[in-house]
C-alpha cells in the first residue's frame, strides 16, 4: 500500500533504520502552451528527495527542505528529457516561469539523467500542495512512493528486518492516535 503524506511524516519521525526517508507522488497536471494545453507528469516530492538519492542538478539547483513548507515560494525542477524536448535544452531556462494547473512556478534547476523508478517531467515540493492534492488526509493513499537510505553501518539484511519491525510498530502506533479512521484500511483500531 502506498503511504499517505502524514504517515510518511510519522515514519520519518519514528523510524530508527534510516538516515533519510523521501516521499514522491506523481500526478498528471496541465501545462498550457501556444499549441494548446498538454498533460504532463509532475512529481510532488519531499524536500529531501534529491539529497536522499544523492543527486545534484546538471543546471541550477534542486529544491531543499525549506522550500517544502506550506506557504513557500513555488519552485520547479525539470527532468532532463523534458527540458530538451519542451525547452530545446535552453541553458538560460533558470528563473523562468512554468505554469502548472494555473499555478506559477519558478524553474530553479534541471536534473541529469535520473534513476528514479517513476518518470516525471517536472518535480515540485509537496508541502505547498498537500491541501490541493488531498495529501494532508491520513486516509488519502495516492500512489506515493517512499524511498530510504539506511543508516550508516546498518547491513542491508539487518536493515530490512529492523525496518519491518519499525513499520509494524509505527503501523500500530499511528492508528491509535486517530481511532476509527483506520478500519477500512486494514489497520487495527
Amino acid at each position: 500500500m502506498s503511504p499517505s503524506y502524514p504517515n510518511y511524516y510519522d515514519w520519518c519521525q519514528m523510524s530508527q533504520s534510516f538516515d533519510s526517508l523521501a516521499y514522491a507522488a506523481i500526478f498528471s497536471q496541465t501545462l498550457p502552451g501556444e499549441a494548446g494545453a498538454e498533460r504532463i507528469r509532475v512529481a510532488f516530492a519531499s524536500g529531501n528527495f534529491f539529497s536522499t538519492y544523492r543527486i545534484q542538478a546538471s543546471i541550477g539547483r534542486l529544491f531543499a527542505e525549506p522550500e517544502d513548507r506550506k506557504g513557500a515560494a513555488l519552485v520547479a525542477v525539470l527532468a532532463r528529457g523534458f527540458w530538451k524536448t519542451r525547452f530545446g535544452g535552453d541553458p538560460g531556462i533558470l528563473g523562468r516561469p512554468i505554469i502548472l494547473e494555473e499555478r506559477i512556478y519558478t524553474i530553479i534547476g534541471v536534473l541529469p539523467d535520473f534513476p528514479y523508478h517513476e518518470q516525471a517531467d517536472v518535480y515540485v515540493p509537496v508541502a505547498p500542495h498537500t491541501e490541493a492534492l488531498g495529501s494532508w488526509m491520513r486516509e488519502q493513499h495516492n500512489g506515493a512512493s517512499v524511498i530510504g537510505r539506511l543508516r550508516t553501518g546498518v547491513a542491508m539484511e539487518k536493515g530490512v528486518r529492523r525496518n519491518e519491525r519499525d513499520c509494524r510498530a509505527i503501523g500500530t502506533a499511528i492508528p491509535g492516535q486517530q481511532p476509527g479512521k483506520w478500519r477500512s484500511h486494514g489497520f487495527p483500531a
